[in-house]
């Protein structure tokens, strides 16, 4: 019996081979293809994501290292892309100030800002030969000038502080004193009765005590008048805008 099952099957596979080979299978395949197909190309799937997890855990420290490097990459990228706004800016105020029409016997230190609150606080000290009272400016604009030192940083007292006075001309040569109010305000004062002042009036420095001349400070945007005081004074829009200083430079010798 068992002899007879063989031969049968032996000739039930010739038969079939016959068949396949000349296609005369292709009904009954398309059917059986319909589910086969599906099922084997999930356990492909399946198999190959296993086998995939496994050489990424094999790969894993390579990765993590090659992951790493481009952060890096990126990272240093960023940082050197800062750097170059930073130095074309920079470079930009650097030819400003030189072309501004001061004496050639000026002498100039950059100072980056670092901080800003009621004083600019920057990363030039008495390493970079800073000192307290220098004038500080950003091209032919009055910032303040220095109240504090330290090796390495400084703190600038703006034109605005209540401490801060300097001598001033308008540009009709009426001279005072500009007073810093606090806040964005300031104004000249000391100003004799019988001298005309005008709205928008520039003031800038007048070059007494010690002090750079035409530096400008801002503009007359309103005078009060006292007929019975002997001076009477004009509020000051300062030109500069504090908020927006990141570089500034401290006239180290005159």
């Amino acid at each position: 019996m068992k002899i007879e099952r063989i031969y049968w099957y032996i000739a039930a596979s010739i038969i079939i081979f016959l068949l396949d080979y000349a296609g005369l299978l292709v009904v009954v395949r398309r059917p059986i293809d319909q589910v086969v197909i599906p099922f084997k190309s999930e356990i492909f799937k399946f198999t190959s994501s296993i086998k995939n997890f496994s050489s990424n855990i094999f790969l894993y420290p390579q990765l993590a290292k090659i992951t790493q490097q481009n952060y890096d990459l990126s990272k240093n990228q960023e940082e050197l892309q800062i750097k170059l706004r930073q130095l074309s800016v920079e470079n930009a105020k650097l030819r400003v100030q030189l072309e501004a029409p001061f004496p050639s016997s000026y002498k100039f230190a950059p100072a980056q800002v670092i901080s800003f609150s009621s004083v600019l606080e920057v990363d030039s000290g008495s390493d970079q030969g800073i000192k307290t009272g220098q004038i500080v400016v950003d091209g032919e604009t009055l910032i303040g000038k220095v109240s504090w030192v330290s090796p390495r940083r400084s703190k600038i007292m703006l034109l605005t502080d209540p401490d801060f006075k300097i001598a001033a001309v308008t540009s009709r040569g009426i001279h005072g004193e500009v007073i810093g109010q606090g806040g964005r305000s300031t104004i000249l004062s000391k100003v004799l009765q019988k001298d005309p002042l005008f709205l928008d009036d520039v003031v800038t420095t007048s070059g007494e005590e010690f002090t750079p001349a035409n530096l400008l400070i801002g503009k007359i945007t309103h005078i009060t008048l006292e007929e019975a005081a002997t001076y009477k004074q004009a509020k000051i829009e300062p030109t500069v805008n504090f908020d927006r200083e990141k570089l500034v430079f401290i006239i180290t010798s005159l």
